[in-house]
């Protein structure tokens, strides 16, 4: 399988755009220890602060593996604050930036080919039709139901599909929310796409092929949203190339090649494979060399799971793509 989109492709495009949460400006070693913290938003300050650094110091390595490790985990979780549709009770946080599907129809050209934000409920479903007819295993599908800042739900939701490969966190977190009450949507901010490619020559398809690429949750509090889900764990790779290229193979390697699976399959096939990616943005010396070290590393370990993966590595680096 190959990922379409890999979150941490997105992270580097998106560099340099203003961040959704206050930036740190504290000592090293402070910072370093935030990047641990169960507090979302301090972590996130704490990582987006540290790749302002011109790189990234050896010993922060450790509390970059543990907020990655925590960023993916918290993003296959289910909010507490789902909500029933037509319920009233909190409204969703308006940011300014929300488009509604009323102007996308209206107007397709102008959201085509450039991301745009839509909020909303989401569920998933089993719906594949358009450009992404049989396109099931390589794409998740949910079903969007917009929701308006006073709360109140739409009566017509559409399709928005989004890559397997990242889209895993998205799907977990969502099931589990529905497998609570059936009747129970997930409140999200969507950063999406329209690909021209994807309209079939006709431009009122717009609103049938809508790609999703990161998503935000609502606060605790429900008055604000939280990070980018894609972008906040692309920092902790991009944090770990910014050792060094030697030291980021030797990093992302250990990563990789862990004896011991992380959280559940989804978590550590997510955790690894946007790893690979990161390898796979190395110069090629330090991709060749670490295509040397893998069958060495593979040989010593017992662990079923590590052998796994230094296979889908070694696969990757050889064909240049990501192979799971």
């Amino acid at each position: 399988m190959r990922a379409t989109l890999g979150p941490f492709a997105l992270f580097i495009l998106l560099i340099g755009t203003a961040p959704a949460w206050p930036q740190e400006k504290k000592p090293l070693n402070e910072l370093t220890s935030h990047l641990n913290s169960p507090d979302r938003m301090k972590r996130c300050s704490a990582a987006e602060s540290l790749l302002k650094l011109a790189q990234t110091p050896e010993v922060a390595v450790p509390g970059i593996v543990s907020y990655v490790k925590l960023e993916i985990g918290q993003a296959m979780l289910p909010e507490t604050g789902a909500k029933r549709p037509g319920e009233s009770r909190e409204t969703l946080p308006v940011v300014g930036d929300e488009v509604s599907l009323a102007r996308i129809k209206a107007n397709p050209d102008q959201y085509t080919d450039r991301p745009f934000v839509i909020t909303g409920g989401i569920k998933v479903s089993n719906y594949y039709n358009f450009w992404f007819d049989n396109k099931a295993s390589d794409y998740f599908s949910f079903d969007l139901t917009p929701v308006a800042a006073d709360g109140q739900v739409a009566s017509e939701g559409v399709p928005v599909y989004v890559s397997r490969f990242f889209g895993t966190a998205l799907a977990e977190r969502v099931t589990r929310v529905e497998e609570r009450s059936r009747d129970t949507i997930s409140a999200v901010r969507l950063r999406c796409i329209i690909r021209s490619e994807r309209l079939q020559g006709d431009v009122s398809n717009a609103l049938h092929v809508i790609e999703a690429t990161d998503w935000q949750v609502p606060s605790s509090d429900w008055k604000s949203w939280m990070p980018w889900t894609f972008e906040s764990i692309g920092l902790g790779y991009a944090l770990m190339l910014k050792t060094g290229h030697s030291s980021a193979q030797r990093h992302l390697l250990d990563l990789i090649l862990d004896e011991q699976e992380f959280q559940s399959p989804k978590a550590d096939t997510l955790l690894k494979g946007l790893a690979i990616e990161a390898l796979l943005r190395l110069p090629a010396k330090d991709r060749s060399l670490a295509v040397k070290q893998i069958p060495t590393r593979a040989k010593r370990t017992k662990s079923a799971v590590a052998k796994a993966w230094a296979r889908r590595t070694q696969n990757s680096l050889l064909s240049g793509r990501l192979v799971l």
